[in-house]
């Protein structure tokens, strides 16, 4: 019972306790030692502090909570070129959103999603989706169109495309195309197709109707206007009216041969070199031969109203046509892809002209072994010329309009009659020569093998560049190549007219004879009586090839005859400097020097060629001269045979 009791009270105050301090799960009591303070000489006194407890906090533990009232809904947009953004809205405090596949600029169709979380909540991922509606084509249309038939071709096109690289695509009755110039009706659908946005597509009806008698004259005999005209690509500057009304006849030829000073003043400067003179005399035999082409279409008029009025009286029959014009007889032939004239001059001479539409083609034929065969488009011309059994000709001229440049290629094979070794028998040999024309606004630049080379050249090696005015047709310069056979030495050299330098005022052709009666002639200038020196290379003290030197070249110029109406070339001779190109920059010194008699004082020869037209020089020299050595040999006169044949046929 005495244990009983004491246990009760043990009890009893452990309630009183827990009644007095509230609920305890952890208590610390920490008791802080006395603080002494100490006076000399004085007693010691120490206070204790009181002691300090310390409950902890309690540990509450909470469940975790759901995320409610976001809304991450669904939405379109329509394209315009800018990104879209799909976000979650009523995103409650505390919680983070991380998305994915939510942004997109492109059409389509985007799942976006996010990831939702944050302490005391439970992760939640939402899905939605992101749409990007394609934009719609508008301003584009497909019209219907009706055209009279004439031989071409005509088409239906799609307007008011974007420009943005879209994809156009066209059928004309279910196959590709959108064009047709035979008579009928035709349904041509146009697809247009272009990332984010909608496939247009629309049909249009195309009609090609029947012309009246007019206009189908006028249709068939358009195609044969284009006349083969070899002068209509060459500048007129350097035609041969261009070069005769510069030509000043009241003014003597220079004569050289009087032994006294020429005014460098009086040259003229009308005059062409050897390669562009190879260039006219190619073209001119080619004209020749075209005579009975000229005659064809001096009567395409008439040929014309003659057409017009038949189909006014047989609208029904358009196919055939034939008459007589101009002395001689011509049966046309219309077909559905081309035109055909055939004429007869006599029994001997035939020519045939083929059009379709954009492209004209002759064939000439005189005797069994002269023909003629040209075709001729809006920036091109080419014939081939078959003469007789001794030569055969091609020339062809290419026009870039973007560049606003012509190219010309010109190739003359001549076979002529030479006796053998035992002078007994005569064989033929064979002449050939070849030339490459480039033309801009600016300058004429002609590269082949016609030049005045050193006798030791191989001529097949060597190059002649001649540079003309397009303006004026005056002569500039240009440069030679020159080398030898096996490579022993190679020049290339400028070559300039006497009046593009200063200083130099006459020039003096003076033949003189020596005390053992051996004539010499040389050039002196400004009146000075000891003749011009040149300056010299060496090799071990031999004399090999000349840095710069004064030369009388041959020269050609033309004069109208006005008895025959024909142009006659003539020939005179004019002096002009050349200069090794690897001295160009130094001969105005070294000439002084070498000829002080003739530049006396201040006096100093100075070069008057301008940069431009040096520049012109080296690009006809690399440029141009590179392209002619790739074509030079690709005609032969096999292949130009072989094409007025296949005409023939």
């Amino acid at each position: 019972m005495k244990r009983f009791l004491t246990m009760l009270g043990c009890l009893l105050f452990l309630l009183v306790l827990v009644s007095c301090g509230g609920e305890k799960t952890d208590t610390t009591t920490t008791t802080a030692k006395p603080t002494v303070t100490t006076t000399a000489n004085a007693a010691v006194t120490t206070t204790a502090k009181p002691t300090v407890t310390t409950t902890a906090a309690p540990v509450v533990t909470t469940a975790p909570r759901e995320i409610t009232g976001v809304v991450f809904a669904d939405a379109s947009f329509p394209y315009d070129g800018r990104e879209k953004v799909l976000t979650a809205t009523g995103i409650p405090s505390g919680v983070t959103a991380v998305y994915t596949q939510n942004k997109a600029t492109d059409a389509g169709t985007y799942t976006a999603s996010v990831t939702l979380s944050g302490q005391g909540y439970i992760t939640k991922k939402m899905t939605a989706q992101l749409v990007i509606e394609p934009a719609t084509f508008t301003g584009i249309a497909l019209q219907d169109a009706e055209y009279k038939a004439d031989g071409t071709f005509h088409a239906l096109t799609a307007t008011g495309l974007p420009g943005k690289g879209e994809t156009v695509t066209y059928t004309i009755d279910g196959k590709p195309g959108n064009s047709a110039k035979a008579i009928g009706t035709y349904q041509v659908t146009c697809r247009v197709t272009l990332k984010n946005y909608r496939d247009w597509e629309s049909t249009a009806t195309l009609k090609i109707t029947l012309p009246t008698g007019d206009d189908l004259a006028a249709t068939v005999m358009a195609g044969f206007e284009k006349k083969p005209d070899v002068w209509s690509f060459f500048p007129t500057a350097l035609s041969f009216d261009g070069i005769s009304k510069r030509n000043d006849t009241t003014k003597p030829t220079p004569d050289f041969t009087e032994n006294r000073p020429v005014n460098v003043s009086s040259f003229p400067k009308n005059y062409i070199g050897k390669q562009m003179t190879m260039v006219h005399d190619t073209m001119t035999k080619v004209e020749a031969v075209m005579e009975y082409i000229n005659t064809f279409h001096g009567a395409l008029n008439g040929i014309k109203e003659a057409y017009q009025t038949y189909l006014r009286n047989n609208p029904a029959d358009t196919k055939t046509f034939s008459g007589e014009i101009a002395g001689f007889g011509y049966t046309l032939k219309v077909e559905e892809e081309r035109s055909v004239i055939s004429c007869n001059f006599g029994d001997a001479v035939t020519l045939t002209l083929t059009s379709s539409g954009e492209e004209c083609t002759g064939k000439l034929h005189i005797g069994s072994n002269t023909g003629l065969l040209y075709a001729i488009k809006n920036n091109e011309l080419k014939i081939d010329l078959n003469l007789l059994d001794y030569g055969q000709m091609e020339l062809r001229f290419v026009r870039d309009p973007e560049k606003n440049t012509v190219t010309g290629y010109f190739f003359e094979f001549l076979s002529y009659e030479k006796k053998n070794d035992e002078d007994e028998e005569e064989t033929k040999a064979l002449y050939q020569t070849s030339a490459m024309l480039y033309q801009d606004e600016n300058y004429v630049m002609v590269v082949g093998t016609k030049g005045d080379f050193i006798p030791a050249a191989k001529k097949q090696k060597c190059r002649n560049v001649e540079i003309y005015s397009a303006k004026t047709g005056e002569y500039l310069g240009g440069e030679v190549h020159e080398e030898a056979t096996g490579g022993t030495f190679s020049y290339d050299t400028y070559w300039f007219p006497l009046y593009q330098l200063t200083g130099i005022n006459s020039v003096a052709q003076i033949v003189s004879t020596d005390d053992q009666g051996k004539e010499t002639t040389a050039l002196h200038i400004n009146g000075v009586s000891t003749p011009f020196e040149p300056k010299w290379n060496r090799k071990l003290g031999v004399k090999t090839s000349r840095q710069f030197d004064i030369e009388i070249k041959t020269v050609y110029t033309y004069q109208l005859n006005a008895e025959t109406g024909h142009y006659e070339k003539q020939a005179y001779e004019v002096p002009m400097l050349f200069v090794q190109e690897g001295n160009y920059k130094d001969f105005l010194k070294d000439m002084k020097e070498l000829n002080e008699a003739a530049f006396p004082g201040s006096l100093e020869p100075k070069s008057l060629v301008k940069s431009a037209e040096l520049e012109a020089i080296k690009f006809g020299y690399t440029t141009v001269r590179g392209a002619y050595d790739e074509i030079k040999d690709t005609v032969t006169p096999d292949t130009i045979k072989a094409a007025v044949a296949l005409a023939a046929k």
